[in-house]
């Protein structure tokens, strides 16, 4: 009976070491997923700006870079 008992203890260790690391990886994905929110939006600001420099003719004696 005692070896039964030792089992169960183990998996209800294992379970509840399962659920909280679960837990953890459910918070880190969520907070990878803002970070990519963010650096996506980054790239598209970027992106915007190249595009918009891209189409608006230097000003004269500016050179070369259209730097604002």
């Amino acid at each position: 009976m005692l070896r039964d008992t030792d089992t169960r203890h183990d998996l209800a260790a294992a379970i509840v070491s399962l659920a909280a690391e679960a837990a953890l990886l459910e918070a880190r994905v969520k907070v990878l997923r803002e970070e990519l929110s963010s650096v996506n939006d980054r790239i598209r600001t970027v992106s915007e700006e190249l595009n918009r420099r891209l189409v608006l003719p230097p000003t004269a004696g500016s050179g070369r870079h259209n730097r604002t």
